[in-house]
């Protein structure tokens, strides 16, 4: 199967968001409830870096709306991940 490079790209931020985070534990003994409070809180914080990005367009606000957008999408896999266990 070949990968996307968009997908690459956006999965190594994924990563790098997790990894920078290792020090919390791992999510296989979050609740579901949980996981998808921080998704959702996580989702709030994209809609404020999109709302910074269309004001103030720059490097730092893109690279804050790549990272809420990895941060969500970590929270999502999270939660498949719970699911897919269970």
């Amino acid at each position: 199967m070949n990968i996307r490079e968009e997908v690459k790209n956006f999965s190594n931020v994924m990563e790098e968001k997790l990894q920078k985070n290792d020090h919390k534990g791992g999510w296989g003994d979050c609740s579901l409830d949980y996981l998808t409070l921080r998704m959702r809180e996580e989702q709030a914080e994209l809609f404020e870096s999109l709302r910074l990005y269309h004001m103030f367009p720059s490097e730092d606000t893109r690279r804050r709306v790549e990272e809420e957008c990895a941060d969500v999408a970590n929270f999502c896999m999270m939660i498949a991940d719970r699911v897919r266990l269970s």
